[in-house]
């Protein structure tokens, strides 16, 4: 994940977006130490039961 990450910044790639399950914690908090930011909460994204956060990492390609 780390290498794809710094590929799409070296690329000059604005932004990162992805849905995990908020049920997985584990996950969610791998992709927060990666520098990702819930955006918001999708509901029924998975299924009618289940929902999603879609996360973000912005950069700086200043």
């Amino acid at each position: 994940m780390k290498a794809a990450i710094e590929k799409c910044r070296s690329k000059r790639i604005n932004r990162i977006s992805l849905h995990v399950d908020p049920l997985r914690s584990s996950a969610v908090g791998l992709y927060k130490k990666l520098g990702f930011q819930i955006d918001t909460l999708v509901t029924a994204y998975y299924s009618s039961d289940r929902d999603a956060y879609r996360m973000f990492i912005d950069f700086d390609n200043e």
